[in-house]
């Protein structure tokens, strides 16, 4: 039977994910509040149902919801098993990884970093956004943008490329890049190649 994910609570702080079914009802908690009492959101359902990917804040409360210390681990991406309720964190690091995009085959996962300028690019803004990928057992974490612009909210697309919003060419737009790129990419045109 189909299923759909939503959030039962988006508060300020303590939310978690449900899952309902079609016929709607109260459905069931498939992601718990966290303990520090902050949020889980972006969920990803893998193809086979099995798992879910999303982002929880792992820091503790803030006045503030917009600023994001990136010489701090403020969010991570976790990957819980729907059925056992295994969880698994998939990436973590300075800044956050959010904004969890699985590939069509659910092998490779997208997602953004907020990271530390100096971690990647010398001359990057700080808090700078870049889209990465990792394979599904969250090793061989692979940079896709190169730190110029904001890029952020990844999506897979089945010619294997990862299409994003950035500001690279002046205003927001969409871009891509394909997964499999050795390097990463230089923009021309208002496309990435």
């Amino acid at each position: 039977a189909a299923q759909q994910l939503a959030h039962a609570l988006t508060a300020l702080h303590a939310s978690e994910m449900r899952m309902f079914g079609l016929d709607g009802g109260r459905g069931r908690v498939i992601v718990e509040a966290p303990a520090n009492t902050e949020n889980v959101h972006e969920a990803q359902v893998s193809a086979d149902g099995r798992f879910v990917y999303y982002t929880e804040k792992v820091t503790g409360p803030s006045a503030s919801r917009v600023y994001i210390d990136a010489n701090h681990a403020n969010y991570a991406i976790r990957r819980r098993e729907i059925a056992t309720g295994q969880v698994e964190e998939m990436v973590r690091g300075f800044g956050g990884a959010t904004s969890p995009a699985l590939s069509r085959d659910g092998r490779k996962l997208a997602f953004t970093t907020v990271v530390q300028p100096t971690a990647t690019t010398p001359k990057a803004a700080a808090g700078q956004q870049d889209v990465w990928t990792v394979d599904g057992d969250g090793g061989n974490k692979h940079r896709l943008t190169d730190g110029n612009g904001t890029n952020l909210q990844p999506s897979w697309a089945a010619d294997n490329r990862v299409y994003f919003v950035s500001n690279r060419g002046g205003n927001e737009s969409i871009w891509s890049v394909r997964a499999d790129a050795v390097d990463t990419f230089s923009a021309s045109a208002g496309k990435a190649t």
